[in-house]
């Protein structure tokens, strides 16, 4: 029974791990009003290893990262690389605070956001060997951390109520099996 709910949540993390990919890159460019683009996927990232832990944060930045590498041209690994860091880093955050509180996961989302930007910066700028640093700080890097911190904000509690949510439907069904 307890591989059913494990596989169960490893498809639920990948189905939103593509949604939130979809709407990142399809609908969000799109929108006019938008200065830069809030990262989703850096979101669900971090908010499911602060919520369950190292292990799931690395999976679900697995996830994150293979879409991420499927769809750009960066070479296949770092993205993977990059989020499963991420996920991880944050991971080590679940057993020391609690989840309901909303300025640990804006602190963990600034963080992941500016070492996800600057380790996007440091791989261009080995492989490009220019660093526009100020046009990138000024034109991608603040806006994009700006509207992913206003995103979480509503994103991080659909989804703390959502996993809470399965988390009972869960135990119920481990109490009627039992």
């Amino acid at each position: 029974m307890r591989y059913k709910v494990i596989a169960k949540r490893i498809l639920i993390y990948f189905l939103l791990v593509v949604l939130a990919f979809i709407v990142q890159t399809c609908v969000f460019p799109f929108l006019s009003f938008l200065a830069s683009t809030p990262n989703l996927i850096l979101i669900i990232t971090f908010t499911y290893g602060f919520i369950y832990g190292t292990e799931w944060g690395i999976l679900c930045g697995f996830f994150a990262g293979l879409m991420m590498d499927l769809f750009y041209t960066e070479p296949f690994g770092l993205f993977i690389l990059i989020y499963s860091y991420l996920g991880f880093f944050s991971g080590l955050f679940s057993h020391t605070y609690r989840s309901d509180s909303i300025f640990l996961p804006l602190m963990l989302c600034l963080v992941s956001e500016v070492f996800y930007n600057f380790a996007i910066l440091a791989y261009r700028y080995m492989t490009i060997g220019e660093l526009y640093f100020n046009y990138s700080l000024e034109h991608i890097i603040i806006p994009e951390i700006f509207f992913t911190l206003l995103v979480t904000l509503l994103v991080y509690r659909l989804l703390l109520i959502a996993n809470r949510r399965m988390d009972r439907v869960d135990d119920l069904r481990g109490q009627q099996a039992a």
